[in-house]
Order: C-alpha cells, then sequence, then structure tokens
C-alpha cells in the first residue's frame, strides 16, 4: 500500500514546474463504497483499500493516494472525504512487509504454505492500471458497487547477503524489493537484515523483476542512512538463494548558492533557507543554507535527484553546476562513492505576465484556473514561498502570475481545476495547439489573453490516458 508524504502535498505543485492562479474553494465531501473479495468469492476482511491517482512530479510520473479504508468482517469498506477526481481503486492484502515498511518492525510471518496468494488487485480485477477501470469522482457524489475480486499468484522466497565495506560493521537496515514498473502483480516486499550475519529473506515474493535497496526515507536513523546500494532480482517460478547486496558509503554534497547583484535573505530560527534533493515519492536529504549562501547535504544515497530552493525571494534558478559540469536541464546523478560541489545561481529577473481569460462572446470569465508551463520543461525548482502564487482570474477575467523563469511558455485557462491532470505532460501537450506561446526575457512583463478549455474538452483528452 502506498503512502504519501508529506513533503510529498507539499511538493505537488513546485516540481510541477508550471506556475497557476486557482481559487480555493470548498469541496463538498465525495463517498467510495464496495466489497472485497477473494479469489474464489469469499468475503475479505482487513485488505487495505485505497484510491490511487497517477501524478507527474518534475515530468516523472508517480502514484499516490487519495483516500483509503480497511474492509471489514462481510468485505465491505467505505471511502469518505474524497476529492474530486479520476481514481483507481486498488486493494492490498497486508502482510508483513507493509508492517515493516510502516514501522520496521517484526511481525509474525503469513501464512504462505498455500500455492496461491491474494495479490494486490485494482477494479474490478487487473493486477496493473493498464487493464484497471478508472473511476470519475465529482463534487458531492456516492460512487457504489466497486467490488474488487481479488487476484491470485504463487509467491517465492528471496534470500540472500548483505555486504559492507568494512567486514566487520553491522547491518541494521530494512530492505526492500521494488517491482519494475512492467511487473504486474507489482508488490513491495520488505525485510529486516539479520545483524549478526547480514542476511535476508523475501517471503511470498511474486515473479517479476524488482531492484533491491535499502529502505531510506525520511525517517530513517542511524547506520540505516551510512550505507546506500542497488542490484537487480529476477524472480521465476521458484525460490531464489545466494543474493548479495554490496553496500557503499553514502554521499556529503557540499555547495553554495549565489544571487547575481545582490544577497540572499538572512536565515532565521528555525531555518527558512533550504537545498533539498527529491527523489519521488520521497524527500530524502536536505541542508540548510547558512547566511555566505554555503550548504551541506549528508547522506544522499544513489538516485536521480531533482534540485529544490527554498529562499522566498523574487529569483529563477539562472544555472546549477556540479563539480564544474552543467545539470540546469538533467537531474543530478548520484552513484556509489559520488562527491562534488553543487554550485546555484540565482537570478533576481524573473519575468511576469498579465493574463485575460474571456468567452467567444468577450465575456470575462471568473475563477478560471490560469496554468504557465515551460516548452522546454524544469528539472529543478526554486520554491517561491510568500511570493504571488494564489488567488485565480477576477470578475475581469484578469490575473498576474509572477516568478516566472524567462523562456518560452505555454499559457492556457481551464474551466476546472484539476491538478491530476495539470502535472500529465501528455495532457499538457495534447492543448499545445491551443495554448498561447510566449517569450519572456528576463524582467519582461507581458499581457496575453488565453482561451479557456472547457470541461468537456479536458474530460474527452483524460479519458485517452492511463
Amino acid at each position: 500500500m502506498r503512502k504519501i508524504h508529506g513533503v510529498v502535498a507539499c511538493l505537488l505543485f513546485i516540481l510541477s514546474g508550471a506556475w497557476a492562479q486557482t481559487t480555493t474553494r470548498v469541496e463538498p465531501p465525495s463517498i467510495v463504497s464496495g466489497r472485497v473479495t477473494d479469489y474464489k468469492g469469499h468475503p475479505v476482511a482487513g485488505i487495505d483499500v485505497q484510491l490511487v491517482q497517477s501524478l507527474y512530479l518534475g515530468g516523472l510520473k508517480e502514484e499516490f493516494v487519495g483516500g483509503y479504508d480497511t474492509s471489514d468482517d462481510l468485505g465491505n469498506f467505505r471511502i469518505i472525504a474524497v476529492k474530486p477526481g479520476r481514481y483507481y481503486a486498488e486493494a492490498s492484502p497486508r502482510n508483513e512487509s507493509q508492517a515493516l515498511l510502516e514501522a520496521l518492525g517484526v511481525t509474525p510471518a503469513p501464512d504462505y504454505d498455500s500455492p496461491e496468494l491474494n495479490v494486490s488487485t485494482y477494479y474490478p480485477n487487473a493486477t496493473s492500471v493498464r487493464e484497471a477501470t478508472l473511476l470519475e469522482v465529482t463534487r458531492g457524489s456516492e460512487v457504489r458497487g466497486i467490488d474488487i475480486r481479488l487476484r491470485s499468484s504463487p509467491g517465492y522466497l528471496v534470500r540472500g547477503k548483505v555486504v559492507l565495506p568494512n567486514p566487520e560493521g553491522t547491518v541494521t537496515h530494512g530492505l526492500e524489493l521494488v517491482p519494475s514498473k512492467d511487473t504486474a502483480p507489482g508488490e513491495i516486499r520488505a525485510s529486516l537484515v539479520n545483524a549478526n550475519d547480514g542476511t535476508f529473506t523475501f517471503r511470498g515474493v511474486f515473479p517479476g523483476t524488482y531492484e533491491l535497496h535499502p529502505i531510506r526515507d525520511r525517517n530513517s536513523r542511524g547506520d540505516s542512512r551510512k550505507f546506500d546500494g542497488r542490484t537487480s532480482v529476477v524472480v521465476k517460478a521458484a525460490d531464489i538463494d545466494g543474493v548479495v547486496l554490496t553496500l557503499s558509503p553514502t554521499s556529503q554534497i557540499t555547495g553554495r548558492v549565489l544571487i547575481e547583484g545582490g544577497k540572499l535573505p538572512k536565515s532565521k530560527k528555525p531555518p527558512e533557507l533550504w537545498v533539498r534533493l527529491f527523489n519521488p515519492p520521497d524527500e530524502l536529504s536536505g541542508g540548510e543554507i547558512h547566511d555566505d549562501g554555503t550548504f551541506r547535504i549528508e547522506d544522499v544515497g544513489i538516485a536521480s535527484f531533482k534540485v529544490v530552493l527554498t529562499l522566498g525571494v523574487r529569483a529563477y534558478i539562472k544555472s546549477i553546476e556540479f563539480s564544474g559540469r552543467d545539470i540546469s536541464k538533467i537531474p543530478l546523478e548520484i552513484g556509489p562513492g559520488t562527491s562534488g560541489v553543487l554550485d546555484i545561481r540565482l537570478s533576481p529577473h524573473p519575468a511576469e505576465l498579465s493574463v485575460s481569460v474571456h468567452r467567444p462572446s468577450g465575456e470575462p470569465v471568473q475563477d478560471a484556473s490560469v496554468l504557465v508551463w515551460s516548452r522546454s520543461g524544469l528539472i529543478h525548482i526554486l520554491e517561491r514561498a510568500g511570493l504571488n502564487i494564489g488567488g485565480g482570474t477576477g470578475p475581469d477575467g484578469k490575473v498576474r502570475l509572477t516568478n516566472i523563469p524567462p523562456g518560452e511558455v505555454y499559457a492556457v485557462a481551464w474551466e476546472q481545476e484539476d491538478w491530476q491532470l495539470f502535472q500529465n505532460p501528455a495532457f499538457l501537450a495534447a492543448f499545445e495547439n491551443q495554448a498561447t506561446l510566449v517569450n519572456l526575457g528576463e524582467n519582461a512583463h507581458k499581457s496575453i489573453d488565453v482561451k479557456i478549455i472547457s470541461h468537456e474538452q479536458m474530460l474527452a483528452e483524460a479519458t485517452k490516458m492511463r
């Protein structure tokens, strides 16, 4: 079962690479209800049912949860306070891996004697979203009859050992097997490592391709953040023995943030100036920016990262270099033993747009969601804390957008706000021919008229996407 982490919710807007002015509205609660049965048709209690949305962070597709409930002794579930949107309903049998992922504690092993195990299943009876039925939840509605019949699959054992750089070292990690995008059913499995000899055992692993690595998240402590490693595991129709995961020390990244022709704001207590390395769905590493612009980020694991700055200044990221190499348009790649200096240069001269939205009749449109996104796409983002990122078109159909990096950008207005779709690059690309393309320079302030996309047009395009 997936969980939204707090930082993800905060950064969804930032990492989309778009600038929007929207109206905050109180939405009436919606409800999704149904029943879970096993592959034999019997009701199943204690199954976690969640509503999953596919969102895009920095151009990467990730899945997040929009509500959940646990089935009762009759297999029934009822998910309340659901926000309007498009969801897949996923039923996930609880297992020792889920408990480990939540608390890294030891729980009794489930019964794996059966040749067939219940697996995570999407409504109505699919092991992947490609085969699932998409649910449309509207404002104040109750979607009933979402009956999910769990699929089954044989589960196998994966055994192995963790190897540390220091042969006398001890391992305190939890490990996880993460399925590839093409593995169905795609369920994460977790295991503790025996601190005495470094061995591990995964139970109930379904056939497919997995990446094995330590569990590293914002709650990790001590040695679990000091080492990292990756290896591929392919499970076929048999148990696997002898898997070796070699760990190496995590990296330390130092750097400096400079703003052209000016100084960074003074740091406060608690610190409000940060450089964060973001690897969806978790923010794994971050460092405070000191008054001289320097920072240090400890225990950086192996991953591709987006750089996110929190400064609260009028600026945009002009360039980012890692050890003298320009990475402004590519992720920051950290591998085993990687070290280097991250230099971030800001410009205090972002662009602005004054946007007008009218219907074909000439009538101004109030409360329209105006979205601006870069034609070339953005990787690393400056979080514009405390600046003008609220509101929507007023009674005159106008809104002012600030802190836009210069370059070619698209602008369009939407009749209905839908962040799930706004973060999908394919969805935005489908409307580029109807958007207004404008080229902005530093300190530019331009006024444009944009077209409004109807709710019906949005739905028609959304039905094409999985």
